[in-house]
């Protein structure tokens, strides 16, 4: 619980699993009303898991379209939102090339990932930022992008 002087803020957190859709919606809460909310979607970076799984595409496929295309609408109504990608494996850049070109192959708008001045952040959490036009309110719509490194976390094959 949050408290400030002209209110009392509670954060609610929602784990949503559907069968096609997984995301943290985060809700700050004033007198039981949702006052804000951050939708938050994650997904794995790195090689692919198999011949038609790759996880770079994926993150662009089912990850940040699904805050610029219909039916998902990931974030409707707000300016801002975020996406959490678990590194597993690879180069840092090379994943960053590789969301780009799939973000520029892709179907739907979707500019390129900038990082942020911070840099790269081995071992821990880099910084990205992306801004999306969208076809619902409210675009544009700027989308952070957090990479957890967890490089030294899984076993290498």
């Amino acid at each position: 619980m949050i408290e400030s002087d002209s209110a009392v803020f509670s954060f609610r957190i929602l784990l949503v699993s559907a069968i096609s859709m997984r995301f943290i919606y985060i809700c700050m809460l004033a007198e039981d009303a949702c006052e804000r909310r951050f939708v938050l979607e994650c997904k794995r970076l790195g090689k692919p898991t198999s011949s038609s799984w790759i996880l770079n595409e994926n993150y662009v496929q089912n990850g940040i379209h699904r805050f610029v295309t219909s039916p998902h609408e990931y974030g409707k109504g707000d300016d801002t939102g975020g996406m959490v990608g678990y590194i597993q494996s690879m180069e840092l850049n090379e994943i960053l090339e590789e969301v780009n070109a799939a973000a520029r192959n892709s179907s739907a708008p979707t500019l390129e990932l900038t990082l942020s001045s911070d840099g790269w952040k081995e071992n821990g959490v880099s910084e990205l930022e992306h801004e999306l036009t969208r076809n619902f309110p409210i675009s544009v719509f700027f989308l952070h992008h957090f990479w957890v490194d967890l490089r030294n976390s899984y076993p290498q094959k």
